[in-house]
């Protein structure tokens, strides 16, 4: 699911106890932001195609490897493939305003939150199919265990600041969040109430000339009228590091070295209902402030073949 089905799911569990009886695990993925059509119109146009006129039976984004191939499965047979990069990195595209204010984009109340793992954000051609994965809750934890010790999954340890390399455009969009909210209000939008976010830190570590920039770009495009209309995204761009997970022949985590706690409900936190969080021993060990996760998550690698 997307993270912000997860925080509608834990708030719905907060107030309806059916809910949190059938729900018993929740697995989010780390979300680019929902898209419009017009990267895949645009897609289809550079190969002289009108999306309009003439719609494909098949659309693929991913998939068919990692990260594969764009694939377009046209109603005459015709078949028209392209790389992740030329759909999301080559070229523009537009997503909805409100994914430039999401407060948790990552999965942050899910029990597991998985996503790419790419140095610098973006593939650099296929790879074996390595994802980042991160346990939030003792059930997240459990589980992935299990699947780890049934074979499912090739499990290794990582610190969470790994994350900052693959997954650069969530740093930015958690660092500048806070800023954003405040343009917003600025502009006379309503101002959506989170807890729990750390959002005050994240901010911090942006630096004052990027915050300022951030404010006055947010304010710009609200003031003009733009802030319920698809708007250009902010796209990743390859880092300079050559750096790269190894193949791990050897990468099998070992046993367990968790503690559970439970996480106090102070008033600040009761907006979501959150469950019994996971305190990795290791080095997966989370700080107060993270962009990534909250204290105690669990942060690792698996290897996707073999995934059920």
């Amino acid at each position: 699911l997307n993270p912000c089905d997860i925080s509608g799911l834990r708030n719905l569990q907060r107030v309806d106890r059916r809910a949190r009886d059938l729900i018993r695990f929740t697995q989010a993925m780390f979300c680019g932001t929902v898209p419009s059509l017009f990267a895949s119109r645009a897609f289809l146009e550079r190969r002289g195609i009108d999306m309009a006129a003439d719609p494909p039976e098949e659309f693929r984004w991913r998939g068919e490897g990692c990260p594969g191939p764009t694939k377009a499965v046209m109603s005459d047979g015709r078949v028209f493939k392209g790389t992740y990069n030329e759909l999301w990195d080559e070229n523009p595209w537009t997503t909805q305003f409100r994914c430039k204010i999401c407060p948790d984009a990552i999965g942050l109340c899910a029990d597991l939150a998985v996503g790419d793992d790419w140095p610098g954000g973006l593939p650099q051609g296929e790879d074996d199919g390595w994802n980042a994965v991160i346990a939030h809750t003792v059930n997240g934890l459990r589980i992935l265990d299990a699947c780890e010790e049934a074979g499912d999954l090739t499990l290794l340890d990582v610190d969470v600041r790994h994350l900052d390399s693959v997954q650069p455009h969530h740093v930015r969009l958690r660092q500048g969040l806070s800023t954003r909210l405040a343009a917003c209000a600025a502009a006379g939008l309503p101002e959506p109430e989170f807890h729990d976010l750390a959002l005050d830190d994240c901010a911090a570590a942006f630096g004052a000339d990027k915050r300022d920039q951030e404010y006055q770009g947010t304010l710009r495009r609200l003031m003009a009228g733009h802030g319920d209309e698809d708007q250009l995204a902010d796209t990743a761009r390859p880092s300079s590091s050559n750096s790269r997970i190894s193949r791990m022949t050897n990468g099998h985590a070992a046993s367990s070295r968790s503690r559970l706690r439970q996480r106090p409900q102070s008033p600040t936190n009761q907006t979501l209902h959150q469950p019994a969080v996971a305190e990795s021993a290791g080095n997966g060990r989370i700080g107060q402030c993270s962009e990534f996760a909250r204290r105690g998550s669990a942060v690792r690698l698996r290897s996707q073949c073999g995934c059920p």
